[in-house]
């Protein structure tokens, strides 16, 4: 979902399925992505519907690219995964519901598409915000590693209050593999300059060849 006006209050659901012939149904694995500006306000956004109590909430993923989107609620997502864009700062708020929110049992990935942002250690960005609603966040993971480039890997801490998800800096740190990217780049690099060479001389002889 990229852009767009959704009026009313009503559903938007990634997968849904409905009973037939006593099968007990699932909907699972099922994705929303939401970029752009949409405007969701009056949207419940769901994972998952079933029409039996059947699972609805396995594999299902939210990604939220963009900061500043609102929806009335989510639920029946495994996955939450939040885009941190270049020009993230330390206080932003990247998504927000209007209602209580169940995460609980969830997976918090954090991403950094394109330039980094200038965040340090330290930096809090809020995630999910309730708008004074209650949020309940059990079982869910307390780190996220993000790698930006080759060089930075960014290592969050993932906690809530009684409103909040949030995604605080704890460290910053030099990619371990780094050295062996850079030797790997530096071989490639001597490969290639001693195929020109090779290439260079084999011409360099055909031409003298010719000459004579």
């Amino acid at each position: 979902i990229s852009g767009g006006v959704f009026l009313g209050i009503h559903d938007i659901s990634a997968g849904v399925a409905s009973a037939s012939l006593g099968v007990n149904e699932e909907a699972t694995y099922n994705t929303i992505t939401l970029s752009g500006a949409p405007v969701l306000n009056n949207s419940n956004l769901l994972g998952g519907a079933t029409s039996n109590g059947g699972d609805a909430f396995t594999g299902n993923t939210l990604n939220i690219l963009n900061r500043g989107i609102s929806a009335k609620s989510v639920r029946n997502f495994a996955n939450y995964n939040f885009n941190l864009p270049a020009d993230t700062v330390s206080g932003d708020t990247i998504f927000r519901v209007t209602t209580n929110t169940n995460i609980s049992e969830s997976t918090i990935g954090l991403q950094m598409n394109g330039q980094a942002p200038l965040l340090n250690a330290g930096a809090k960005i809020t995630l999910l915000n309730t708008s004074g609603n209650n949020i309940i966040a059990n079982h869910i993971n307390n780190k996220a590693q993000v790698s930006h480039g080759i060089s930075r890997i960014y290592e969050f801490d993932i906690f809530t209050d009684a409103n909040n998800l949030y995604a605080s800096i704890g460290e910053i740190k030099a990619n371990p593999q780094l050295p062996a990217l850079m030797a790997s780049d530096s071989s490639a690099l001597i490969t290639v300059a001693q195929s020109a060479k090779i290439v260079g001389s084999s011409i360099k002889n055909a031409l003298q060849q010719t000459s004579a």
